[in-house]
C-alpha cells in the first residue's frame, strides 16, 4: 500500500497523496485478499454515509437504473471517453468485511487496518460531521479487475462517476448507488470497473438527500468526479429548488412499480477545491 489510504467516494480515484472523494470514498491501492471461498482477488475498500435508520441492501436489483440508462444514457454530458470504455462488472466479494456498519471515526480506522490502510487526515472531519448528524457509515469491499504484478503501483483509485437514482414518495426515500471506479498505474495503464448491482438505501426523509461532502477532497486538478442522479417523484419536482452549480433536465415520466413517476436528471462535474455539500432538495407537494 502507498502511505495512507486515499479514499474517494466518487466512490473515487485515489493516489498518494491524492484522494478522489465523492458520495463516499474508496481506498487507493488494490490489495490482494482472500474472499469467502478462499480465492485470491484484488479489492479496494469503499465507504458511504447513510441515515442511521436506513435499510441497507447491497447487490440490489439494478433494473430501474438500467432502464433509465437505456432511455436517457448512463453518463453525463462531457464525461471523458476513456472513463466510459472497457468497464468491467464484478459482484461484491462474499466476505463479512463486504458490509460493515461503522459508528465512529475509530471504527472506520479499525475496519481499514486489515487492508493495510490508514484513514487520511483530510477525511476525518468529514466523517466526524456525518457522525454528528446522526448518520452511520457503510463500509464495503469492491472487487478490482486483475492487474499486472498483483496491482502493485496502481495507486489511483477514483470513484469517477457517482451514478444514483433517488425515488421519493410521501416522506420515504429509496436511493440506489452504483458508482464507477477507475484505478491506474499511469495515464496508459488503467482499469474501469463497477459493482454488478447497486447498493440500495431505504429511509424516511423530509427532503431528497444525496451525500456529496467527500468531493471536498478530490485529487489534484485534472481528476474530476462526476455526479449523475435521477430523481423520481409522483408530482413534478420544483427544479427552481436545485442549487446553483448543478445542471438539470426534466425527462418526462416513466413507469415503475405500477405507478407513473416524473424524472428530473441532475448532474455535475466536481473539481478539486469545489465547495461540496450534501444535496438536500425540498420534495414536491
Amino acid at each position: 500500500m502507498s502511505r495512507t489510504s486515499r479514499w474517494v467516494i466518487a466512490a473515487a480515484l485515489c493516489a498518494a497523496p491524492l484522494a478522489a472523494q465523492a458520495e463516499g470514498k474508496c481506498g487507493d491501492d488494490p490489495k490482494l485478499w482472500k474472499d469467502a471461498a478462499g480465492r485470491d482477488v484484488l479489492v479496494v475498500t469503499w465507504t458511504i454515509p447513510f441515515p442511521a435508520a436506513a435499510l441497507v441492501s447491497p447487490d440490489a436489483d439494478k433494473k430501474l437504473m438500467s432502464d433509465l440508462d437505456a432511455s436517457f444514457g448512463g453518463e453525463p454530458p462531457g464525461f471523458p471517453a476513456e472513463y466510459a470504455s472497457n468497464v468491467v462488472e464484478y459482484p461484491y466479494p462474499r466476505h463479512p468485511k463486504t458490509g460493515a456498519t461503522l459508528k465512529s471515526v475509530k471504527e472506520v480506522q479499525d475496519w481499514l487496518q486489515p487492508f493495510g490502510m490508514n484513514l487520511e487526515p483530510e477525511a476525518v472531519p468529514i466523517y466526524e460531521q456525518y457522525f454528528r448528524e446522526k448518520r452511520l457509515v457503510y463500509g464495503s469491499v469492491v472487487q478490482h479487475p486483475p492487474a499486472p504484478e498483483e496491482g502493485r503501483g496502481f495507486r489511483f483509485c477514483t470513484c469517477m462517476l457517482q451514478r444514483a437514482v433517488a425515488l421519493w414518495d410521501g416522506g420515504q426515500q429509496q436511493l440506489w448507488i452504483r458508482s464507477r471506479y477507475r484505478s491506474a498505474r499511469d495515464s496508459r495503464t488503467f482499469v474501469n470497473f463497477v459493482p454488478a448491482g447497486p447498493l440500495k438505501l431505504t429511509f424516511g426523509s423530509p427532503s431528497i438527500w444525496f451525500p456529496l461532502a467527500f468531493n471536498r477532497i478530490l485529487p489534484e486538478p485534472g481528476a474530476p468526479a462526476f455526479l449523475l442522479l435521477d430523481v423520481l417523484t409522483r408530482n413534478r419536482l420544483d427544479e427552481g429548488q436545485i442549487p446553483a452549480g448543478f445542471v438539470h433536465d426534466y425527462k418526462g415520466t416513466v413507469q415503475h412499480a405500477g405507478a407513473s413517476w416524473h424524472v428530473v436528471r441532475i448532474w455535475r462535474k466536481f473539481q478539486r477545491s469545489d465547495d461540496a455539500t450534501d444535496l438536500s432538495l425540498p420534495p414536491p407537494p
